[in-house]
């Protein structure tokens, strides 16, 4: 069934319930207004004349903003440029045909620690992912690429170590149902990428199952780099700008990344990458235990990628980061400081 991931804190969701309640709140008030005006005089269903004009009359819209199952907010992207380069310089597109096929894998390792109150609360060191999936252009049209992704395997190494009952019940059981679905991806031919409402098989009918699938169909489609509207050359600069594109689950943030044209080569490029993370102060989680917020994020990242513009992945791309957060944790009338540090390394091959 469709699923739309959610990706924003808890504060936010619970701001979006508000809303609606206000809608339908306006709706009642509404009704109730239409029938005060029919108490005072106006033309009620009894008057023959006043419904036969009624019937002539167009229908009026729905007073509602909520008509069956809402649809996401698009995330927004923008592509800035900063310094076009030196001549030659000309567009760059994505020239991906139907049929255009990768294979792709995927690899990444990191670790994080969690203080409170000044003691380590958890610690993780060197845990490792990998993907292998293959990316296929199913439809290629003016200026959209419709492509669709099949997972060979993903593969977790010493989760059961850190936590067993989690990587058993949860992290392993999805994982193991990945492989043999096909899920849908689209771009524009500048990069910009677009996830569908996921749709995934009856087995997983679980929220974990949903949450993960999500999180791995983002991080196998973030390393396609976006290319800038105007004609650029060597040494030329330009940033990419995207709100909430899933980077942190369940927290709001707007994703930054700087490139730089290195060389040229056809039509492979190669470019250099720098990342960083803009999070506002916001709740994170809201459990029976206690309350953690977060009021400073300062996230940073490196990469290098070569492209292929015949291609979708990158043919090359690997990336270092950080990342570090202060917030507190709330627990009955105690408010204790909360540090999360993280740190890590992800790298691409397609061919």
């Amino acid at each position: 069934m469709p699923y739309y991931p959610s990706r924003l804190s808890i504060l936010v969701r619970a701001q979006d319930v508000i809303a609606v309640a206000i809608v339908g709140l306006a709706c009642a008030v509404s009704d109730g207004c239409a029938a005060d005006r029919d108490a005072a005089g106006e033309p009620v269903a009894g008057d023959a004349n006043a419904a036969a004009a009624a019937a002539r009359e167009p229908p009026r819209p729905v007073a509602s903003r909520l008509i069956g199952q809402p649809a996401p907010p698009e995330p927004g992207h923008a592509v800035e440029l900063l310094d076009p380069g030196r001549e030659p310089r000309r567009l760059l597109r994505y020239k991906a045909a139907r049929g255009a096929h990768q294979r792709v894998h995927l690899r990444g390792s990191g670790g994080s620690d969690v203080d409170i109150g000044g003691r380590r609360v958890f610690s993780t060191h060197d845990v490792v992912a990998e993907a292998w999936f293959d990316i296929e252009v199913a439809d290629a049209q003016a200026d959209r690429l419709d492509c669709e992704l099949r997972f060979e395997r993903v593969e977790t190494f010493d989760m059961e170590h850190f936590d067993p009952e989690r990587s058993r019940e949860n992290l392993r059981r999805t994982l193991d149902r990945l492989p043999g679905h096909a899920f849908q991806m689209t771009m524009d031919r500048r990069g910009s990428v677009t996830l569908p409402p996921l749709v995934l098989p009856p087995e997983m009918d679980r929220d974990t199952d949903r949450d993960l699938t999500w999180k791995i169909l983002a991080d196998a489609t973030a390393a396609i780099v976006s290319l800038p509207a105007e004609p650029v050359g060597v040494g030329a600069r330009w940033r990419a700008l995207d709100e909430d594109r899933g980077y942190l689950p369940n927290m709001a943030a707007d994703h930054s990344t700087d490139m730089e044209l290195v060389a040229v080569d056809g039509d492979r490029l190669e470019l250099s990458l720098t990342s960083s993370l803009r999070v506002a102060p916001q709740a994170l989680s809201i459990t029976s235990a206690g309350v953690a917020g977060l009021t400073r994020c300062q996230s940073a990242s490196k990469a290098r990628a070569v492209i292929d513009l015949g291609l979708v992945q990158p043919v090359e791309w690997r990336t270092e980061m950080t990342f570090e957060t202060d917030g507190m944790w709330l627990e009955l009338a105690e408010e204790l400081p909360l540090r999360f540090q993280g740190r890590g390394w992800a790298s691409l091959a397609a061919k």
